[in-house]
């Protein structure tokens, strides 16, 4: 495998990944949304890791440089509402949970 088309298999992987992590952050699921990311990140450092040759290759990282900048930005909102959410539903949880300790010891 020559380092254009293993480079271009990384890209796709990447563009791949970014889906997922929408997902996996859509969802909630953060051990997912680190996992991928991580990977993501690993890919991101393999395919700019050798000088381009062509300038085809040039083109491509640069349009996967924009297009992981563009979808980081768009997804970060998406990522700190759900954080958000789920601190805001542990807040409450453990509120209740207090209250709940708070009757036991009243009640005995």
């Amino acid at each position: 495998m020559n380092v254009g088309s293993e480079r271009a298999e990384q890209l796709e992987e990447i563009f791949r990944l970014c889906t997922d992590i929408e997902g996996a952050v859509r969802n909630a699921d953060w051990d997912a949304a680190g996992t991928l990311l991580s990977r993501r990140h690993h890919l991101l450092e393999l395919a700019f890791a050798d000088t381009p040759t062509t300038a085809d290759e040039v083109r491509q990282l640069h349009e996967v440089a924009e297009q992981v900048m563009t979808f980081d930005r768009q997804l970060m909102p998406v990522a700190e509402k759900a954080r958000g959410e789920a601190a805001a539903e542990l807040k409450n949880l453990r509120r209740g949970r207090a209250a709940a300790d708070a009757y036991q010891q009243n009640s005995r």
